[in-house]
């Protein structure tokens, strides 16, 4: 069973009103850790997030003081644009976002570059149980000298077999603030079993966090 008192079930009854609600409290958050000096998010760089992250690019907090990053990232050819991170600079593009520092994850030292622990984590739960690049078989990056790892995915259905750069399970909980967002019955009931067990690797974080956790479920677009 895990820290109920550190996670927060939030129901909605559309999904546009789940991906404003996770935007206004991304925003929130980070513009009361900006105010600190300084503050660092990790986001999710699904084309499937894309509303959201042009929602909360557009609020008026002092992105000059916010270093972004994205939860992982496929490997590419030299030459290649990285889709995560390009997602996150598209959707930060003018005022006021653009004065963000984007840090994109090209290797496993990118961490060297942003504010740990994370004040702002946000995830995007995965039908097959993952998130980041975490996948169910892995060993979430336990024991790793680096909190970013090479990961390969190992199921069959995962779109393209190219390894990927994935924060460990270990620096993800070092988050101060977790947003989870979790849409239709399959994802349902991945965050169900999570919220009973620690099994997977929804689960094994929700053991561990350090922080407090909002959990925003809808139904399935």
């Amino acid at each position: 069973m895990n820290n109920a008192a550190l996670i927060e079930l939030i129901e909605h009854d559309s999904h546009g009103s789940a991906i404003e609600c996770v935007a206004e409290e991304a925003a929130n958050w980070l513009g009361m850790c900006s105010l600190a000096g300084s503050a660092s998010a990790v986001l999710p760089g699904g084309p499937s997030l894309y509303v959201m992250l042009k929602l909360l690019a557009s609020q008026p907090i002092r992105w000059d003081r916010v270093t972004v990053t994205t939860t992982d990232e496929c490997k590419v050819l030299k030459g290649h644009a990285y889709p995560n991170i390009s997602t996150i600079c598209s959707a930060f593009e003018g005022e006021p976002a653009e004065r963000a520092m984007i840090v994109p994850i090209k290797d496993r030292y990118a961490h060297c570059r942003v504010r740990m622990p994370f004040d702002l984590l946000v995830l995007e739960i995965k039908k097959d149980g993952r998130i980041a690049s975490l996948f169910p078989k892995s060993n979430y990056g336990f024991g790793s000298d680096l909190p970013i790892i090479e990961v390969a995915p190992d199921l069959p259905h995962v779109q393209g077999s190219a390894p990927r750069w994935s924060w460990t399970l270990p620096a993800l909980s070092s988050a101060r603030h977790t947003i989870i967002l979790c849409s239709g019955s399959e994802k349902r009931a991945v965050v169900d079993a999570a919220l009973r067990s620690s099994a997977g690797p929804l689960g094994a974080f929700l053991s561990i966090s350090q922080g407090t956790v909002a959990i925003h479920s809808t139904e399935a677009v």
